[in-house]
């Protein structure tokens, strides 16, 4: 899902609009993944915005390594090289290494992660995490295991 900038910028985007990630259904168009194709795109889409901004961060969130188009590493480096911090949450349902090879080959830049939703169904809670994981600025995945971690979670989602 794109996100316009003008629209990440209102102060209650993750608020409004967390149901709405946490819900979106899977869209696979041909069945093919195409990492480098996405991460091109994204990069685009900077350029094209027409608005200046002193974090630009590219979201990969796939259940799949890249099985079309041009390996995503050279890719990835051209963004970095930008100055495009590139995170990445790998889904595990149906490739339990995916992890490792968004690692290797799909994040960068500085402060750049990729978090694990074990399964679909574990999609929502992980992309939360990531969500406010990079609107805190942190360096790294951020931690749920407290109670008041968990509520936040589950107001969000409005559970």
């Amino acid at each position: 899902m794109m996100v316009p900038p003008e629209i990440r910028a209102e102060c209650g985007f993750c608020g409004q609009n967390i149901r709405q990630l946490a819900t979106a259904p899977r869209f696979i168009p041909g069945g093919s993944t195409s990492v480098s194709d996405a991460l091109s795109y994204s990069g685009r889409m900077f350029g094209a915005s027409g608005f200046i901004s002193q974090r630009r961060i590219i979201d990969v969130s796939g259940d799949g390594s890249n099985n079309s188009g041009i390996p995503p590493d050279s890719v990835r480096d051209r963004l970095v090289d930008a100055g495009i911090v590139i995170n990445g949450l790998a889904i595990l349902n149906d490739e339990p290494n995916l992890k490792e090879y968004y690692a290797a080959s799909v994040v960068g830049g500085p402060g750049a992660f990729v978090l694990v939703a074990e399964n679909y169904e574990s999609f929502s809670v992980a992309i939360l995490s990531k969500l406010i994981t990079e609107i805190a600025s942190l360096s790294g995945p951020a931690e749920w295991a407290s109670a008041d971690g968990l509520k936040l979670i589950t107001a969000a989602l409005g559970r």
